[in-house]
């Protein structure tokens, strides 16, 4: 059987540094998070998180923002798969300008995934009594692979330059990709 596949190139756009990607195949779950046994109290919150937001899709590395008033300005940072197995941890300190004050913390955190994965980011604090988090801010988010995939959607960029491709046949999905724009048309037996 002869399939005949067309690539057009349809969108070129200015991006300045900014990574396109393609939707999601994959939503981020609002129960992909567990019950929380430490949240913040919510008329007087200890952290809160300013991006990633909720149902967010991201790739790494994931910069988490936000403000803290934490013990020793100490905020862990941990990504959990919908089974509840961690991902990648690390922490970072809030940059609080006396103690019991908030203070803005960026953190950057690297994690793993080969294919898109609905995860649970949770933000907090160790107990500086019991070393259990406490505190606890989860958001809901989808992890996306690093580059370019090998099956299914993704996105390349280089430059200032991108551009949208769509492959028509039997249930190709968009892909954008940098660089020149290429129109052809090839026969696959």
């Amino acid at each position: 059987m002869n399939l005949n596949v067309l690539m057009v190139a349809i969108l070129t756009a200015s991006i300045a540094g900014l990574m396109v990607t393609a939707a999601s195949a994959v939503s981020a779950q609002a129960n992909v998070c567990e019950a929380n046994s430490s949240p913040v109290d919510a008329s007087d919150p200890d952290i809160t998180v300013g991006s990633p937001t909720a149902g967010s899709t991201v790739t790494s590395p994931l910069t988490v923002t936000g403000e803290a008033r934490t013990f020793e300005s100490t905020v862990q940072v941990g990504l959990f798969g919908p089974d509840g197995v961690e991902i990648a941890a690390t922490f970072g300190t809030a940059a609080a300008p006396d103690v019991g004050q908030h203070g803005p913390f960026s953190i950057s955190l690297d994690f793993p995934v080969s294919a898109a994965t609905d995860a649970c980011l949770w933000v907090f604090e160790d107990s500086a009594k019991t070393g259990e988090p406490i505190n606890v801010v989860q958001v809901p988010l989808s992890l996306e692979p690093v580059g370019p995939p090998t099956t299914g959607r993704g996105a390349l960029s280089a430059g200032n330059q991108s551009f949208v491709l769509y492959a028509v046949a039997l249930g190709a999905v968009g892909v954008t990709v940098a660089g020149t724009a290429i129109l052809f048309r090839r026969r696959i037996a």
